[in-house]
């Protein structure tokens, strides 16, 4: 969707773990052949931005030799300060002119060096009879892109696709689901340090952001309100959610979080509808990624925003063997929708 056998190996680069899908996909059906859950090495982001790539590659090329996978083209995500998305209403005009007059139009949205960014977009079809366009602007910086090239090249591999993370995540809930036709339907996947926040309305992608908040900013609330190091509190966080006994007090934290992330979504569903007309409505939410089953965390976002909230079966139509069934099917289904989203692309999309 951003840039450009054609399969392709999906890697999710998180701020935690690296999370990597080997996707067979025929006709008849998807087969999940490996996903491997690497740590990722500690002082590799700064903020959510990747700062060194070379203990990235080191660690992915570990990953791939041990579960002998022998394909070297992979499609990489983008996430983090140096991507900005922005959806822009524009005339119709001639295809011919069509590039040349969205990137004025990104001149107007994007702080970047025109020069210093990779411009990408996306023509929604549904405003097809219209005689205007609702365009999604992708401006990528490239010392980002280079940075992606420059990990896949330490790492033995080659660069098959680059593309947004949260429309992996788009991609991977069409290839799941179908597209939805008449519908609203929010995305939203819980990383450590980020939330990416999808909208697909009639089956089109209409809004997209990320969320500067995550599962490791609960830990450290718990940490810092009980008084207790990283570990402990991830211990008890997991815990607590698994429905084990833990201390009260990690309650109150939990829920604080919770609410502070149920309102940054209420927020982005208020911003992005409050400008639509009322055919277009909101149905269902679907959630996913590590910290998703957080206690209490459903709850609160569907009381903030009055929708059903409902977990992403990423897995509902893909076929898992058992040498991936490591982690539980539910832990699986949590974390690997990006993965999974980046290696349905093939080389050149």
């Amino acid at each position: 969707m951003l840039f450009g056998s054609r399969r392709l190996i999906g890697i999710d680069i998180g701020s935690r773990f690296i999370k990597i899908a080997d996707l067979e996909v025929s006709k008849k059906n998807k087969k999940l052949n490996h996903f491997i859950v690497i740590p990722t090495p500690e002082g590799v982001f700064s903020g959510s931005d990747i700062q060194n790539v070379e203990p990235l590659a080191i660690a992915i090329r570990a990953g791939l030799h041990t579960e002998k996978i022998k394909n070297k083209n992979v499609s990489l995500g983008l996430q983090g300060a140096s991507v900005i998305v922005k959806k822009i209403n524009m005339p119709k005009i001639d295809k011919k002119m069509l590039d040349q007059q969205i990137r004025w139009e990104a001149e107007q949205y994007i702080p970047y060096d025109m020069s210093q960014i990779s411009l990408s977009y996306h023509v929604n079809e549904s405003s097809a009879l219209s005689d205007s366009s609702d365009v999604l602007i992708v401006a990528a910086q490239k010392t980002m892109i280079e940075q992606l090239n420059q990990l896949a090249h330490s790492a033995g591999l080659k660069v098959g696709a680059l593309d947004l993370s949260s429309f992996a995540l788009a991609n991977a809930f069409e290839s799941a689901y179908g597209k939805l036709l008449g519908q609203g339907i929010m995305l939203v996947h819980v990383g450590a340090l980020v939330t990416h926040v999808v909208i697909i309305a009639n089956g089109e992608i209409v809004y997209v952001r990320d969320i500067g908040i995550g599962g490791h900013h609960a830990t450290s609330e718990i940490g810092k309100n009980m008084g207790l190091s990283t570990q402990e509190a991830e211990v008890l966080k997991i815990a607590a959610s698994r429905g084990d006994e833990v201390p009260e007090d990690i309650f109150s934290s939990i829920d604080l979080f919770n609410t502070s992330l149920a309102e940054e979504i209420k927020n982005s569903r208020d911003y992005f509808f409050g400008s639509q007309d009322d055919s277009v409505q909101l149905n269902q939410v679907y959630i996913s990624g590590g910290s998703a089953k957080l206690i209490g965390l459903t709850d609160k976002i569907s009381a903030a925003i009055e929708v059903p909230v409902a977990f992403f079966n990423v897995l509902g139509n893909v076929s898992v063997l058992p040498k991936n069934q490591l982690i539980s099917m539910d832990e699986l289904m949590s974390i690997s929708p990006i993965a999974i989203g980046l290696a349905l692309r093939e080389r050149g999309d």
